[in-house]
Parts: C-alpha cells; sequence; structure tokens
C-alpha cells in the first residue's frame, strides 16, 4: 500500500477477483466506489473503498444479486441491513439461551 491507498492489483488480491473487475465495479457503482485517481490515471482505493468493494462482491458472487440491484438499492443499505440482521441474530441467540435454562428447570 502507497501512502495514497492500496492500488486496483492489490484490491484485486485482497478481494480474489481479477483487476478488471475491481475497475468494472468502480466505473459502474461511481457514487459507492470512489478510488483517488494518482500519477498516471492510477486508481488508489481507501480502506472504506475496499469494504464496500467486499460488500459488493457479496452481493454479486454469494447471494446472486445483479449490479442493477446493487446499483439500484445501494452498498451502504445492504451495510446497514447486515448489520441490523447481526443485532437481531444476537438478541434471537440470547432468547433461545434462557428458553433453554427455563426449560431445564422444568
Amino acid at each position: 500500500m502507497s501512502k495514497e491507498g492500496h492500488s486496483i492489483g492489490e484490491v484485486a488480491k485482497i478481494l480474489g477477483v481479477e483487476s478488471h473487475t475491481v475497475r468494472f465495479w468502480s466505473k459502474e457503482l461511481p457514487q459507492q466506489i470512489s478510488p483517488k485517481i494518482g500519477a498516471g490515471g492510477r486508481r488508489y482505493f481507501t480502506e472504506s473503498d475496499i469494504e464496500r468493494l467486499r460488500t459488493i462482491k457479496e452481493l454479486i458472487h454469494e447471494k446472486g444479486y445483479r449490479l442493477s440491484m446493487v446499483k439500484k438499492n445501494g452498498v451502504e443499505k445492504q451495510i446497514q441491513s447486515n448489520s441490523d440482521n447481526s443485532e437481531i441474530l444476537c438478541i434471537i441467540s440470547n432468547i433461545e439461551t434462557q428458553v433453554s435454562l427455563l426449560m431445564q428447570e422444568l
């Protein structure tokens, strides 16, 4: 990583995708991914950009979303949704534990 940020090759390696995929996503989702353009037109990505790209990869490769859906709904909304889901799962887990303890007392 340089002082400007991560190069497109570094980001591709971190995400496990090809450089052209990172380039495509950053061109198609400019409101969500905004790499800094350095000398010679090189793109440099921040940690925040990489986190958004991870979410994009998850949505497209693992959950089967189309890029058009990601464009329409936005990455930030999905990140917030994932965070909300984690909190809900934690609450459910705590309730299950309490119910289990109550069942043992019966």
